[in-house]
């Protein structure tokens, strides 16, 4: 039995961002009980917490909106959970801003509650008409605005049309057998809590003078995990090394990867490229003697090495990009990306590559003006100062503590 219960969605963006507050959490004594599936066991039982998996036979990846994937979830286990959680008899209830799982059973069962947000980039009492319609119709790529809102998959205008109306026939669904109390459909992925906890940097988000005094900014609090592989980091010392990531949910794209062997072939960097742990490298071809590929690699102490990062712009690489002053070079795939992308290329920390058929020499010639420009590295270093001035995990387990404490 714990006294915090932690919901969480089963995405790495939103799972690792959380994973350094609640093992401080714990090493201060708090015993908390983090719910998620069973790919995330091994990261979550590394916090100290007690894993507890989500009986779900749910493959969010086969979901185009979160929204959908969250819905879903919610009418196959509200059920079956509710009633387990009661029985624990916790004293606040924790939740990630995207799940809507954990938000609605925080109102069954009454609990107080505490909100993270790791893609909270817009504050929840900011909308404007028809923006969740906008949003399904109009590209990304013209409006990146609207992915913060409404982050959806790739697709034809009416597949997500038919998207649109499905998500609304969900949520009819889901609010004749619950209480939704104040969720709405097109804030779902803003969920707040009592207390809310932005894993940000406070740069980040728009809006910022709409966030109310219940929302903290202490930026992501990342965990130093046990290393999962033997990747040579040894190799990368006093080298100009590159890296190249399109995450771990875009990250098919054998053509793309092509590409960036091409540019950077037999160049002067050394260029580490992760392409995903479903996609077999020998569809790649020769690979030059200058490239590390795998399909895993240790994120955040490669970017330690990096003079550049071609990313995807998913939330993990962007944050740990900023936070180890490295210029960015973002290819945006689908989701809040672009929104992402633009940010990144407004706030001068790097380039947003808008053109999908590039050639090689055009991605070579690109990657080398991110790298060379002085007012990027400038940039980078400025913001990635900000995160050893937020607080991290420390400052929000002092605002949690003290709220629940207050109780």
């Amino acid at each position: 039995m714990s006294d915090i219960v932690y919901f969480n969605v089963p995405y790495y963006g939103h799972i690792d961002p959380t994973l350094g507050l609640v093992q401080e959490l714990t090493r201060r004594g708090e015993k908390v009980d983090y719910y998620c599936t069973e790919e995330f066991q091994h990261r979550i039982e590394c916090t100290g917490a007690q894993f507890q998996p989500l009986p779900s036979q749910l493959d969010p990846k086969s979901f185009y909106t979160m929204e959908a994937y969250g819905m879903e979830t919610s009418l196959e286990l509200l059920p079956v959970l509710s009633e387990q959680v009661k029985r624990d008899s916790p004293k606040l209830f924790m939740f990630e801003s995207t799940c809507l799982l954990g938000c609605l059973l925080s109102q069954l069962l009454h609990l107080p509650t505490v909100s993270t947000h790791t893609v909270t980039f817009v504050p929840p009492s900011f909308s404007f008409p028809m923006s969740e319609l906008l949003a399904f119709t109009l590209s990304p790529r013209l409006f990146p605005f609207l992915s913060a809102l409404h982050p959806i998959s790739e697709g034809s205008t009416l597949e997500k049309l038919q998207w649109f109306f499905n998500n609304r026939n969900l949520w009819k669904k889901l609010k004749q057998l619950y209480s939704v109390g104040n969720v709405e459909l097109n804030k779902m992925l803003r969920l707040q809590g009592d207390l809310n906890v932005i894993l940000l940097p406070e740069y980040l988000p728009i809006k910022r003078d709409l966030y109310d005094e219940s929302y903290i900014f202490t930026g992501p609090c990342y965990l130093d995990l046990p290393p999962e592989s033997d990747f040579p980091l040894d190799q990368l010392e006093g080298e100009s090394v590159i890296y190249i990531s399109l995450g771990t949910f875009y990250n098919q794209d054998v053509s793309f990867f092509k590409k960036c062997l091409q540019a950077f072939g037999h160049s002067n960097h050394r260029v580490v490229m992760t392409v995903g742990k479903s996609l077999d490298i020998q569809l790649l071809g020769e690979i030059p003697a200058n490239f590390i590929v795998r399909n895993w690699v240790p994120q955040l102490e490669v970017l330690k090495y990096a003079k550049l990062f071609i990313t995807h712009g998913g939330l993990n690489g962007v944050l740990g990009g900023l936070m180890n002053q490295v210029p960015l070079l973002v290819f945006p795939r689908g989701a809040d990306q672009f929104f992402l992308a633009s940010r990144v290329q407004k706030l001068g920390a790097g380039i947003w590559l808008k053109k999908n058929n590039f050639k090689p020499v055009e991605l070579q010639q690109i990657a080398e003006k991110v790298m060379n420009s002085p007012d990027i590295r400038r940039n980078v270093e400025k913001l990635g100062n900000w995160f050893g001035k937020a607080g991290g995990s420390s400052r929000a387990s002092d605002k949690i503590i003290e709220f629940k404490n207050n109780l």
